[in-house]
């Protein structure tokens, strides 16, 4: 699919795209002989997460450090990484404090709710 179409799909612009793209967080794409970026169904699928994980508080250089981790998560270099660990499971309490936080005011809500009815 062209830019345009992973962009509508996606809800990311087009500028957002092609940054990452500069940055290294995205793969190029592929071109078409006209010179078109031509994007697959799984740059959809990581722009879908890079947007959640920045939707949560990762910056876009941990994205890109977690990016690079998965990268070479299958080869010896899997433990030279513990950084990666070490952010990822910070961010994993993080949103289970909010998680629980969340539960709480849902349960303050559902209260309020019912003495009301």
């Amino acid at each position: 699919m062209r830019i345009g179409e992973i962009a509508n799909q996606t809800n990311i612009s087009v500028s957002t795209i092609r940054f990452y793209e500069k940055q290294g967080i995205i793969d190029s794409p592929t071109r078409k002989g006209n010179g078109y970026r031509s994007y697959d169904e799984s740059t959809a699928v990581h722009l879908e997460k890079i947007k959640m994980l920045t939707n949560i508080g990762f910056s876009l250089s941990e994205i890109k450090k977690i990016n690079d981790f998965i990268k070479v998560c299958h080869t010896a270099e899997r433990g030279k990484h513990p950084d990666v660990l070490i952010l990822l499971e910070k961010k994993y309490k993080e949103i289970n404090v909010e998680l629980d936080n969340l539960n709480k005011a849902q349960a303050i809500i559902y209260d309020f709710i019912n003495h009301i009815v």
